[in-house]
């Protein structure tokens, strides 16, 4: 018993009575508030007009259901679609969304300042990337260049994974590659990575050597294909000493199993012993790809053996390489090499040319020889060039059937043959 009843207090029945009353008033109250919530999100996820304002009429404290009428309004009830964002905001002041959408609505209508004032509130109570972004296409349109770059910085150090947006948005602001790599925030190499990518995409030639030279400073593993890539993109754009130059630096940092090329201390030609298979790749060998040819290498000591099947094509460059040489400089190259069942006079011949125009410079006689022996190509480099294509192609000569048989090359060479 307690001390209440105990002392005979008048009104103990009835504060339990009504104490009991309240909680069952409340639980009552509670259960239909759940019920009301639970309906309205019902409503709510049909993502209709009808069913967002059924939701707001249920909980109209939601600030995420007044963002979403808004959304519906926005091409019909723009004044309505207005307040529904204000609406928002005041029940939710970190809702950076509705900030940055009432922003955008006064864009619409010209109100610039309070345009600016919406965006910099979202970018205040949120410090991620969309925010920033917004702002920096906000600038863009505004053509405020002190202010489009400064929020594009802040964008570019919070970008997620896909940053080709914003690159696009800086080569649309301008076309100086340089002023664009400084306003950016390239320090992260997964960023120098993207932009690298995102460069070849959109043909942007001159800007690619300087962003791969700061990604190949990073020395990972994992870029070096990347690099390898770019390096070879620039020689197919007749880039060939910034593809030089980036070949060169994975080279000397030992993430390639080639030299490093200097043409004005000593020629040469990479992998000239074909100890590594060819990898197609930068100034490396390139090997065509095409039915009918076979190549392989015999006991892992060097030298390539390439089988023709005569279902090659009648015209065809087999292998391939980019040579770094010096202007106005006489060069022979030369070759080691064996033949078994190919005929003289059937159209495999060694040639050189220019990179840039094409320009054939030199080819040899066909290639036919039952025993090994050393062959060689001199040709004299032009005033204008600095690189040239040197090729094993295969034409079938008038008269004669393509070839079936097997090539192998054992060492090849270039030397200065002297000045022209």
């Amino acid at each position: 018993m307690s001390v209440l009843e105990k002392t005979g207090f008048p009104n103990y029945r009835l504060l339990k009575l009504l104490g009991i009353g309240c909680a069952v008033v409340g639980l009552a109250l509670a259960t239909i508030w759940t019920l009301r919530i639970g309906l309205a999100d019902i409503y709510f996820q049909r993502h209709t007009l009808i069913g967002t304002e059924t939701a707001i009429r249920l909980t109209p404290g939601q600030a995420e259901y007044q963002n979403h009428l808004a959304g519906y309004l926005a091409d019909t009830e723009e004044h309505q679609a207005t307040q529904a964002l204000k609406h928002a905001v005041a029940l939710n002041p970190y809702d950076a969304t509705a900030w940055i959408q009432l922003g955008l609505y006064y864009e619409a209508k010209n109100r610039f300042s309070d345009a600016s004032q919406c965006l910099h509130q979202a970018a205040h109570v949120d410090h991620t990337f969309l925010p920033a972004w917004s702002l920096a296409n906000f600038y863009f349109r505004q053509n405020n260049s002190v202010q489009f770059w400064y929020w594009i910085h802040q964008a570019s150090r919070l970008v997620p994974e896909d940053a080709s947006p914003l690159f696009r948005l800086c080569w649309h602001f301008t076309d100086d590659g340089k002023e664009i790599e400084r306003q950016l925030d390239l320090s992260r190499p997964d960023m120098q990575a993207q932009y690298i990518n995102f460069l070849i995409s959109e043909n942007r030639i001159e800007a690619v050597e300087p962003v791969a030279l700061r990604l190949a400073a990073s020395d990972r593993n994992q870029d070096t294909a990347l690099l390898l890539n770019a390096s070879d993109w620039l020689i197919a754009q007749h880039q060939a000493t910034a593809a030089l130059n980036i070949w060169n630096r994975l080279a000397e940092q030992h993430r390639i199993p080639f030299h490093a090329i200097h043409p004005n201390s000593k020629p040469a030609v990479t992998n000239s012993d074909f100890i590594h298979s060819p990898t197609s790749i930068g100034f490396d060998w390139h090997l065509a790809d095409v039915p009918g040819i076979n190549a392989s290498q015999e006991n892992g000591l060097g030298g390539l053996r390439l089988e023709f099947s005569s279902d090659q094509p009648e015209s065809v460059e087999v292998l391939t390489q980019v040579l770094a040489v010096q202007p106005n400089t006489a060069y022979r190259f030369l070759f080691d090499y064996a033949t078994s069942g190919i005929a003289p006079g059937t159209g495999l011949t060694w040639r050189v040319a220019t990179l840039h125009t094409g320009s054939v410079l030199a080819t040899t006689e066909s290639l036919s020889a039952d025993k090994g022996t050393v062959g060689h190509l001199d040709f004299t480099v032009p005033a204008d060039s600095r690189f040239v294509r040197l090729s094993l192609v295969y034409q079938r000569a008038l008269g004669t059937t393509r070839i079936e048989g097997a090539l192998m090359l054992h060492k090849t060479g270039l030397a200065i043959a002297g000045p022209s």
